[in-house]
């Protein structure tokens, strides 16, 4: 009614008048009188310039001086017409429609006008904040890999009497000796011998970690699905069952541990299938048996789709639960579903490069299906994007530590102590804290387990210790003190001095560590001792030299747990 429409005027009117303008309600889409008065191109114009596309007049009007505003249009056809269409203010910003994301009627495909990056920075305050970044591990881009267990038993045009998993296995896997999570899907397996064989000679591999692709890889998770009707089953044809949501999860990861897996490894984490839209249940379920879950989001940023509108979220609410997104699509996706070409996996190179620069959005994630194994394009295509990124400067990690730092992000506090200083609590594995636009530099003296630092792309990367919390104090100067400029893998109980450094480390895949601020163009000696070995000889030990800038590299040989000692010789 009437009423109800009035109290909805007041209360918006009270939320417009508290962020500091007002809505006047005079409003056109007759182009021909609409009029640009003022554009700040950097913030409103971000991929897509307003040329011969503002067909909306709306009149909004700014009421405080501290305001800044983006966009002014007026009307030719009345006075005392301007508007501010986007504005930021103390208390937060506005954004009106349909300046904010342009949407093309006849492909759908979305473009930013506004810039969120800068509007959110703006709008929220967060200019000189500390932000928890989940791309960067020690200032190095995370590079990380899972396969999705559907075709591990299907038959490859590779080799004769040959299943895709043993391709895999032997072509990438046994070759790549990087971090990869890997999934079966438990029906498809469990009933034949070669096929069990298979899936346990791949979890025996050191760099291997389990994870469960479900017992019937449902196609969707939610009876009430609304695209349902395109699939003939819910699930994989098995004579006989039901779909069954605890034995896809409680019982998949069971059969995995009690069957497949080695004694010293268990399953730490559930593969979506399908839709990847599981239910608040199904994801009670993995919380229950503490396992963590990730898949979906689709994030593209290609030549295709050039836009950050395509860039999914780190992870989304469902229910009180909290589904992780994969950083990025898998070849599924680049191949339409598996119809051809085949070889266009390599694309994902093209939202590996645009989720880097000018801003790092998105960690490297080489996420695939067994099915790559199937045809020598696919299997190229794969190695050529391996190649291409194992090259790069990156971090590798398992999916598992992917998936703690994205809780540590979640979970992580951050209180103000001084305009310059911050507290940073319960950051877990999250230990990479991000300021944007500065050149600025950590003071070591009035911080506390912070490690290391390093400027990029206009940013400065600070690496905290694994702690329970961390000071971080900001200054104009450069540091004296010894400290981790990057670091390939996790860190350990750092301690550091010119003359003597020590720490752990932990992981696989190309191992690199620049420490600055040593003893220039001096010898030191570097002593590795493996940890959690039974061999005799877990100890070696090298003599390198730092360069003329006092830094010093290190290229250890990444194969598990150590630590390492520097001293000067």
């Amino acid at each position: 009614g009437d009423s109800e429409y009035d109290t909805a005027i007041t209360l918006k009117n009270k939320f417009y008048n508290r962020l500091g303008f007002t809505d006047e309600g005079d409003w056109t889409d007759d182009v021909t009188k609409i009029e640009l008065v003022f554009k700040d191109s950097k913030m409103v114009e971000f991929e897509r310039n307003l040329a011969y596309e503002i067909n909306l007049y709306a009149k909004y009007q700014s009421t405080r001086p501290q305001n800044k505003i983006y966009l002014k249009l007026k009307r030719n056809d009345i006075p005392n017409s301007e508007s501010d269409l986007v504005i930021t203010t103390p208390n937060g910003g506005f954004a009106s429609f349909p300046y904010v994301i342009l949407e093309d009627p006849v492909t759908f495909k979305k473009k930013w006008r506004i810039n969120p990056f800068l509007f959110f920075e703006e709008a929220f305050g967060l200019e000189d904040t500390p932000k928890p970044d989940v791309t960067t591990l020690n200032g190095r881009r995370i590079w990380c890999s899972h396969i999705d267990g559907d075709a591990m038993i299907s038959a490859t045009q590779i080799k004769a009497n040959t299943i895709c998993g043993e391709i895999i296995r032997d072509k990438i896997i046994k070759k790549y000796k990087w971090p990869i999570s890997v999934s079966v899907v438990v029906s498809q397996v469990k009933n034949n011998q070669k096929f069990i064989k298979t899936a346990r000679s791949i979890f025996r591999i050191p760099w291997v970690e389990a994870a469960s692709h479900s017992y019937s890889h449902p196609y969707y998770w939610a009876e009430n699905y609304d695209n349902k009707d395109r699939y003939a089953n819910p699930h994989l044809s098995i004579p006989g069952y039901t779909f069954d949501i605890k034995k896809e999860i409680v019982g998949s990861v069971k059969y995995i541990n009690d069957t497949l897996l080695p004694a010293s490894k268990r399953v730490k984490q559930f593969f979506w299938t399908g839709n990847c839209e599981p239910t608040p249940e199904a994801l009670k379920l993995c919380k229950e048996i503490n396992i963590k879950n990730i898949n979906g989001g689709e994030t593209l940023f290609d030549n295709d789709h050039l836009s950050y509108t395509s860039v999914s979220p780190i992870a989304t609410v469902v229910g009180r639960y909290r589904q992780v997104y994969a950083p990025n699509v898998n070849e599924n996706i680049y191949t339409n579903d598996w119809l051809g070409p085949f070889n266009s996996y390599k694309f994902v190179l093209q939202t590996f490069k645009n989720t880097e620069s000018p801003i790092r959005i998105k960690p490297i994630n080489i996420y695939y299906h067994f099915y790559s194994g199937e045809k020598w394009a696919s299997l190229n295509a794969l190695r050529e994007v391996l190649d291409k990124t194992i090259n790069q400067d990156v971090a590798p990690i398992f999916i598992s530590e992917y998936l703690a730092i994205v809780d540590g992000f979640h979970t992580a506090q951050i209180e103000k102590i001084t305009s310059a200083s911050w507290k940073i609590k319960n950051y877990g594995r999250c230990t990479t804290m991000r300021f944007d636009h500065t050149q600025k530099y950590p003071d070591f003296k009035n911080s506390s387990n912070v490690i290391g630092f390093l400027h990029y792309q206009g940013s400065l990367y600070l690496h905290l210790d694994n702690k329970e919390e961390a000071v971080i104090m900001l200054t104009e100067s450069k540091p004296q003190t010894t400290y981790l400029e990057q670091g390939s893998h996790r860190i350990f109980d750092w301690q550091a001095t010119e003359s003597e450094i020590s720490f752990k480390t932990e992981g696989f895949g190309k191992g690199k560590f620049v420490i600055a601020n040593v003893l220039q163009s001096r010898k030191y000696q570097i002593t590795t001792r493996k940890l959690q070995t039974t061999r005799k000889n877990n100890t070696s030990s090298i003599v390198i030299w730092s360069d003329s800038e006092g830094k010093l590299t290190l290229i250890p040989s990444m194969d598990g747990l150590k630590e390492i000692k520097i001293r000067v010789k």
